[in-house]
């Protein structure tokens, strides 16, 4: 049998119908979320179906004995009623047997995929079976209880509690289900979390390679002389380097500075004398322009003064010379002569 182990990311629906087939009866392996809903996706619509089915065929059944009852005024005994429900039971028996088959088809197959979806979030095996043991018993008391609770009514509250744990850990493996890869793994010590849940997987590592002592020897002392001979000279190499380097640094820093603050003088220094020619020229221009205007406007101004003088005053002596010669003349012919 092959073994299921599915990836994050990587199922589809015809993939996980293939491995549901495939791991028919394997509990080895894992299956992610998307493996184990497509397949309860089509599970719980085969059993949707058959559930409406029964529901429609029973209700039927109820409403021809309830018209048989009603209009028809007749009276049905509990062995009639049975016999009617029954009847409308035995027409769909073919839906009944091929569910029966069916249900018994996929018990293992489904088992199978819950603890390969178990195994995938962090519930090992062992736990899962520890769950349905445990739903196994409390199933089976809550049935003694409410059978005993028909002779005694105390034994209803031990029935209603057995029936709220059931619940509790039917809900608790419908969450495990939505779980993603490893979510309930646990990285502890207790051996009580690590019966039910696998152990933390840490991310691949690589070793650390094992340094190895350096192995010791004495060396001659002509040797040790001669390395010391040679330490300053690789000492005062050194000091010739840096100070070349530093040198140069220096002179290219210094070159480099010069040059900016050059170009930013000269570049300030145009601005400046532009802007100062600039000012000046506008200033001469506009009083050199202002004295001339003026001193044209009044050269205008007093030359047309002088003319309407000297033309207004010729009129008017020439007026007054006319008018004083003329009454004169008049005078002189009106007298009479002597």
């Amino acid at each position: 049998m092959k073994v299921i182990n599915q990836v994050p990311g990587e199922v589809g629906f015809k993939q996980a119908i293939k491995d549901f087939f495939v791991g028919y009866v394997e509990f080895k392996g894992r299956t992610t979320r998307a493996g184990y809903w497509w397949v309860q996706l089509i599970l719980m619509s085969i059993r949707l179906l058959f559930g409406l089915i029964l529901f429609t065929t029973l209700f039927s059944a109820i409403i021809n004995t309830g018209m048989m009852y009603g209009y028809y005024d007749y009276y049905m005994s509990d062995d009639e009623i049975a016999w009617e429900v029954f009847s409308a039971l035995f027409r769909i028996l073919p839906i009944l047997i091929f569910y029966f088959v069916y249900s018994l088809a996929i018990l293992l197959p489904n088992l199978s995929l819950m603890t390969r979806r178990m195994r995938d979030a962090g519930l090992r095996g062992r736990g899962l079976l520890v769950h349905y043991i445990a739903l196994f018993l409390l199933g089976m008391f809550q049935f003694t209880f409410q059978v005993a609770s028909t002779w005694s009514p105390g034994y209803y509250v031990a029935s209603m509690l057995c029936l709220f744990l059931n619940l509790i850990i039917s809900i608790e493996l419908f969450v495990f289900t939505l779980m993603p890869t490893d979510e309930i793994t646990v990285r502890s010590n207790s051996s009580f979390l690590r019966f039910f849940f696998r152990e933390k997987e840490l991310p691949n590592v690589q070793p650390l390679t094992e340094i190895l002592p350096q192995e010791t020897s004495e060396k001659p002392v002509e040797e040790i002389i001669e390395e010391l001979k040679n330490e300053p000279a690789v000492s005062s190499s050194n000091e010739t380097s840096n100070e070349t380097s530093n040198e140069t640094s220096n002179e290219t820093s210094n070159e480099t500075s010069n040059e900016t603050s050059n170009e930013t003088s000269n570049e300030t220094s145009n601005e400046t004398s532009n802007e100062t020619s600039n000012e000046t020229s506008n200033e001469t221009s506009n009083e050199t322009s202002n004295e001339t205007s003026n001193e044209t406007s009044n050269e205008t101004s007093n030359e047309t003064s002088n003319e309407t003088s000297n033309e207004t005053s010729n009129e008017t002596s020439n007026e007054t010379s006319n008018e004083t010669s003329n009454e004169t003349s008049n005078e002189t012919k009106n007298e009479p002569p002597l």
